[in-house]
């Protein structure tokens, strides 16, 4: 910050020489509302940074400058209420555990009781050479029955209680953090073999417990971090410049992480139902002999770009729709080329039949008589004597 900024206080230390003395400063970022709209300068940018000591002179700061947009990222786990700060599974498990630390130091001692007690030992043996290992030998004269090395008190702990409490304790902060939630199939006690709606409804279920974590981790972590990568990145010349057809339009971000695809899947639930009963009243119609009529109100092709993107397939296997739309042109065509053989080969074959059916005319056919009705005039009428 330079030494014609700080306090008098942080000089004297710099003259003394203790350059590891503890100074606490204070970074504030907030909005800046004084702000010269025509100027483009540190000290006229949106959000303004201020760095000043904490006990040092109110009226003084270390450095003002800005940033034209937040660029500091605090995401929040969940909410209660109106509250601005947010709370998480720590502070939710955090007497959970203290008390299983706590659990868990009495138990290493309990331990230790019934694995190394407090000995007492005779006089005799004091600045003597004792060897406590197993198989280990100590020499000394004969004793009597008060001589021998043996425990302070007979320490025979039941850790039982201890051990059983210590396993509620971790189920506790296990649930804390929602690991039961994540391991919910793994964990599941009963019968391993669910059907599908089962597992749908399981994952259903930790979505709807997660969602407005994720949704909040999206807005307030994710979102504002690839929003300031990509305006860094703009500003550094990293990424060129748009086309034309991006001018003035928003841009949606698509996460595509694990959790993400997952909330993402739980739609494709609804969507299963809905066209599975569609086709159940489409065979209904059917077979009573009514037109599928149900079905008109279905749109294939905007379900299956949407159950693609629900899914997080990979855009590469949904054909594009102006490819599409070429590929049932030429089916179309396909198919009138097609009947237009079959509606000449029909005509033919009438030809044929009608060149071979004889009629009561001298011995000519069916295809004699129309080519000489032809012929003479279809439809023309025969001259009439005068007087009829």
């Amino acid at each position: 910050f330079g030494i014609e900024n700080v306090s008098n206080h942080v000089k004297q230390l710099y003259a003394r020489g203790q350059l590891d003395a503890y100074i606490g400063i204070v970074h504030a970022i907030e909005p800046r509302e004084d702000r010269d709209l025509t100027k483009r300068d540190s000290l006229n940018m949106p959000w303004k940074s201020v760095y000043y000591e904490l006990n040092g002179r109110h009226d003084k700061c270390l450095r003002e400058s800005g940033y034209k947009a937040f660029p500091t990222l605090c995401p929040r786990w969940a909410v209660a209420g109106g509250d601005i700060y947010g709370n998480g599974p720590g502070m939710e498990a955090l007497g959970d555990i203290k008390q299983l630390m706590q659990e868990q130091l009495r138990k290493s001692q309990g331990i230790d009781y019934m694995t190394n007690p407090p000995l007492q030992v005779p006089t005799s043996l004091k600045n003597r050479d004792v060897d406590r290992l197993p198989g280990g030998i100590t020499f000394r004269d004969a004793a009597g029955n008060g001589d021998k090395i043996e425990s302070m008190f007979d320490v025979r702990l039941d850790l039982n209680h201890l051990l059983a409490d210590i396993q509620d304790v971790r189920g506790r902060v296990r649930g804390s953090f929602y690991a039961d939630m994540f391991l919910m199939l793994q964990n599941d006690s009963q019968d391993a073999r669910k059907t599908a709606t089962e597992v749908a409804e399981l994952h259903e279920e930790k979505m709807l417990m997660l969602g407005p974590v994720l949704e909040r981790l999206h807005n307030e972590l994710l979102t504002p971090l690839i929003d300031l990568t990509f305006a860094r990145m703009m500003a550094t010349g990293l990424v060129p410049k748009p086309p034309p057809e991006l001018h003035d339009q928003q841009l949606n971000i698509e996460l595509v992480s694990m959790l993400a695809q997952a909330q993402r899947a739980i739609s494709t639930n609804g969507v299963d139902r809905f066209v599975n009963n569609l086709g159940t009243i489409a065979v209904m119609q059917k077979n009573a002999g009514m037109t599928d009529t149900v079905m008109d109100k279905f749109d294939a092709d905007y379900w299956a770009d949407t159950y693609s993107d629900m899914l997080g397939a990979d855009p590469e296997l949904v054909i594009a729709n102006d490819k599409v739309a070429f590929i049932r042109k030429g089916r179309a065509q396909a198919m009138q080329q097609a009947q237009a053989a079959a509606a000449a080969e029909s005509a033919a074959k009438t030809a044929q039949m009608a060149g071979n059916t004889p009629t009561q005319n001298g011995g000519s056919t069916a295809l004699d008589d129309t080519t000489n009705l032809f012929s003479q005039g279809l439809g023309r009428p025969s001259p009439q004597p005068q007087g009829a």
